[in-house]
């Protein structure tokens, strides 16, 4: 991170296994949680989670115009990722929150190419992820304002950008991978699972990925021909 040549701060990570009942009732919507996806959320999730939000109000307590964000398992050739992040300046207008760690083929969709042959791309398709990426204050700003109580992954919330209004791009090909080592989130398997009506779950579940599916091909195609 450092051979990025951009000031480097650690962010201390959430563990959610350390979070007491009441603080999770409070920061996790577990009912509508339950209906989009189907299960209630692990507390490593649910401190994943947590500690993006933590790097978002550290960011806006700062006076950077954008911030890298990076969990701490990522691997990268710095030079390919500091080029990438000079580009992106140049086209400021075209994304609010752009992802380098990316899983799932997302159907990309060219928006610029770039002198190394990268591409800035807007994903048709559902993407996942949240191991890398650069921020503008104003979509941090809108990230949090929905941000609690906790509905979903932090990486399903931040990729959903018509109801925040944002920008979600990619560089394509990938730039950042996820492999140093095991996540924290699968060792923190144990789920909190307050008593929550679970009637009809699968329906909704199945209804929720059909509604985000069409909204987000429709929108990113919509943001691609404007």
């Amino acid at each position: 991170m450092r051979q990025l040549g951009y000031p480097v701060e650690r962010i201390s990570g959430i563990d959610g296994k350390l979070l007491p009942a009441a603080e999770l009732n409070r920061l996790v919507d577990f009912s509508s949680y339950k209906k989009f996806l189907g299960h209630t959320p692990q507390r490593g999730t649910i401190g994943c989670s947590l500690s993006h939000i933590k790097a978002w109000q550290t960011f806006l307590q700062s006076n950077y115009k954008y911030a890298l964000i990076f969990e701490d398992d990522v691997s990268f050739d710095p030079p390919r990722l500091a080029a990438a992040v000079t580009d992106l300046q140049t086209v400021t207008t075209d994304w609010d929150l752009n992802n380098f760690e990316t899983s799932h083929s997302g159907m990309p969709l060219t928006l610029h190419k770039f002198a190394d042959h990268t591409k800035l791309v807007l994903y048709l398709t559902e993407i996942s992820h949240a191991g890398a990426y650069i921020i503008t204050r104003p979509a941090a700003q809108k990230l949090l304002a929905k941000a609690l109580p906790i509905k979903m992954p932090i990486d399903h919330y931040f990729t959903r950008g018509w109801e925040l209004d944002l920008k979600f791009t990619g560089i394509e090909p990938r730039l950042v991978t996820q492999q140093y080592g095991d996540s924290e989130i699968a060792k923190t398997s144990a789920q909190y699972s307050p008593a929550i009506d679970k009637q009809g779950t699968g329906i909704l579940k199945a209804l929720y990925k059909f509604q985000s599916y069409t909204i987000r091909f429709l929108y990113n195609l919509k943001t691609y021909i404007i």
